[in-house]
């Protein structure tokens, strides 16, 4: 993965001085496609590696943010097969993946995948049915006015 190796040079060699120097920065606004995989779409990335780069290190080869592993994007599927194993749900499933592992975009990535998750979405909550309430009656004429607003109108 290009984006990987450029990040990893990075934290050997020293990162750029400014964003407006490096040359991935006109491929930042482009949003990501799911199964791009061409070197632009990756460079979409670096602003994330960026933003943090004093948290970055490498340890016997592998990235790491934190505590936490940076998955490359070949491996992320799978991250998310293990991740999902016994449907946890989203909440479970973001809490375990926030202990470990991290890549740009993570939350919605599992956000995508459980919604895609048909077993996940039938045993998921519903939130709570609200009481229909009515309003007092009121003691006499015109002591409470109610207004609809609907409109413009053309």
């Amino acid at each position: 993965d290009k984006t990987m190796a450029r990040v990893l040079n990075y934290i050997w060699k020293g990162w750029p001085l400014s964003t407006q120097t490096s040359n991935y920065t006109c491929w930042s606004t482009r949003p990501a496609r799911k199964d791009d995989r061409s070197p632009q779409s990756q460079e979409v990335d670096m602003p994330h590696y960026e933003r943090r780069k004093t948290e970055l290190s490498v340890l016997k080869g592998c990235l790491l943010w934190g505590d936490r592993v940076v998955i490359p994007p070949t491996l992320r599927k799978k991250i998310l097969t293990v991740l999902h194993n016994g449907h946890p749900g989203m909440v479970k499933m973001k809490a375990l993946a926030r202990s470990y592992v991290w890549w740009p975009g993570l939350d919605k990535d599992i956000e995508a995948w459980v919604a895609t998750c048909n077993p996940c979405q039938e045993t998921r909550q519903a939130p709570p049915k609200a009481k229909p309430t009515t309003w007092e009656a009121p003691s006499t004429p015109w002591a409470r006015i109610h207004v609809d607003f609907a409109g413009p109108f053309h």
